[in-house]
């Protein structure tokens, strides 16, 4: 009986033996093979919690700056940090990309965009680790919550008269020859009218610091022209750099009550009311080569823009009569080209662009550092998107690269002989994941 049992015990033990032999081996093979091991890799999941935003003025108008406040998180589980991207979107063009970094797990972050406004119904989207194509910035299993969208309807502000003085005649033909374009000089001679010297002509400077000048005209006789005036608008007085520069813009006004028409013309174009409609008239060929819509023509192509002034001259109309109502028809016309920003025609503004950060999933390398997976990616790419006044650059694209960066100074010269240059310095993003080294499990 003893000899039994001692027999079975040892048999037990010799087993045991050979299944932890085996283990072993395996175990120094690979120890997933044995255990079925798989080290689990959550990826993360950004959202877009919220979209808030203010303005600097008492209206929300076409002379505030808008700042929008993204509130996001990455809502995995872990604590992993990762890298992202977040575009700001108005009306389907990409404003502005901000690189993200660092993000944990779980925590708030916020970021501000701020925007000048501009009369009109606007669109705005906000989108992260997405880029414009749809593609992923990092490797993310739902994008169903990364993007937020809002509309805003941006009000024409009108003009407030800050202060209006009487102007020499002398001021008035400055002012006309500072619109060589306009050539309303040219105009007047052909018309057999004049700068009127017997009536005094008024400078009405604006709280936005617009300033515009009102003289009559006078006929070869000496009599004064009832239905016309001069008109000369000069926007952004004394700046003479950026993308608001000082624009003269000088039109001759005729007015005729009886038949509800206004109309605003120089040598070179002429745009007329009537009846609520408007209509545009090129009087003049357009140069060629490195020039731009006029402030009129760029107004007349945008419906919006009409709509608000034909809308506001109605109103005009309909609560002060045919004459007075018409007669406030100019001021709304520089109230809505200020809007809608429409007054640099005559301007060369140097060109703007607005970049896009790109960036690849592709994983250029996996370390094991204390254990612990670190994933290194691709050198951030970017894309910049042009816009100029006379003419069209293209947009550059430099692709993420896991060898080599693309950071450095990038510029750029329009037909006019504007540069502008694009500073691009990023990092490449690492990721220290939670996930073990498979080499580590077992010694």
């Amino acid at each position: 009986m003893k000899k039994s049992i001692f027999k079975t015990i040892a048999a037990i033990m010799l087993f045991s033996f050979a299944l932890s032999a085996v283990l072993l081996n395996s175990c120094k093979k690979n120890v997933g093979d044995v255990y079925d091991y798989a080290p689990v890799v959550l990826n993360p999941d950004f959202e877009l919690l919220t979209v808030d935003y203010a303005f600097d003025n008492e209206a929300l108008n076409s002379e505030s700056g808008v700042s929008f406040k993204v509130a996001y998180k990455n809502i995995e589980i872990t604590q992993t940090a990762y890298s992202s991207v977040l575009n700001f979107y108005v009306d389907g063009n990409i404003q502005q990309s901000a690189l993200l970094k660092d993000l944990a797990g779980n925590t708030k972050y916020e970021t501000v965009f701020d925007w000048q406004a501009i009369a009109g119904q606007h669109d705005f989207k906000f989108e992260i680790n997405l880029s414009s194509n749809g593609s992923k910035i990092v490797e993310e299993a739902n994008t169903t919550n990364n993007s937020q969208t809002t509309s805003l309807n941006i009000a024409v502000k009108n003009l407030v008269a800050a202060s209006e003085v009487v102007v020499e005649p002398s001021v008035v033909n400055q002012a006309i020859a500072a619109d060589p374009e306009g050539d309303v000089a040219n105009v007047l001679d052909s018309e057999g009218i004049a700068v009127a010297t017997s009536v005094d002509a008024v400078k009405t400077t604006y709280s936005d610091n617009t300033t515009a000048i009102v003289a009559a005209v006078e006929k070869n006789d000496g009599t004064i022209d009832e239905t016309k005036v001069i008109l000369s608008v000069t926007s952004n007085s004394g700046v003479h750099q950026g993308q608001k520069q000082e624009a003269n813009t000088t039109l001759v006004i005729e007015t005729l009550v009886t038949q509800e028409e206004i109309s605003f013309y120089n040598a070179k174009e002429k745009l007329t009311y009537k009846d609520g409609t408007l209509s545009y008239t090129s009087l003049k060929n357009a140069k060629v080569g490195c020039t731009e819509p006029s402030n009129l023509q760029a107004f007349f192509a945008n419906q919006v823009a009409i709509n608000a002034f034909t809308d506001a001259v109605l109103s005009a109309i309909k609560q002060l009569g045919v004459a007075n109502g018409l007669a406030a028809a100019p001021e709304i016309l520089i109230s809505v080209l200020e809007a809608f920003n429409l007054t640099q025609g005559n301007i060369d503004n140097p060109p703007t662009y607005t970049v896009e950060i790109t960036n690849s999933s592709t994983i250029c390398s996996d370390d094991c550092i204390t254990g612990l997976v670190v994933k290194t990616y691709s050198y951030p790419g970017f894309v910049l998107h042009f816009s100029d006044d006379r003419g069209t650059i293209p947009s550059i694209t430099k692709e993420p690269n896991c060898s080599k960066s693309n950071n450095g100074t990038y510029t750029f010269e329009d037909c006019g002989g504007n540069k502008v240059s694009y500073i691009f310095n990023s990092t490449r993003p690492v990721i220290a994941t939670k996930t073990p080294c498979v080499a580590n499990v077992h010694n």
